[in-house]
């Protein structure tokens, strides 16, 4: 007797093995808040680069007018 259904890519197909629904839900929960607080990173740091662009040009000023 087999398992279940085999594939042309060896992979047997069995009832009951799949991810419960609670864990999905749990994992996607998990990444979009990961993704949230990625993108408020990347905000962050556009910022930073955004004043540091600017204090460099500021210095650059100053430098030639030395």
């Amino acid at each position: 007797m087999s398992a279940g259904p085999v594939s042309a890519f060896d992979v047997v197909g069995m009832r009951g093995r799949g991810y419960r629904p609670d864990q999905v839900d749990r994992a996607v929960a998990e990444r979009t808040a990961e993704r949230e607080r990625a993108l408020a990173e990347v905000v962050r740091l556009e910022g930073a680069a955004r004043e540091l662009a600017a204090e460099a040009a500021r210095l650059a000023e100053t430098a030639a007018a030395l």
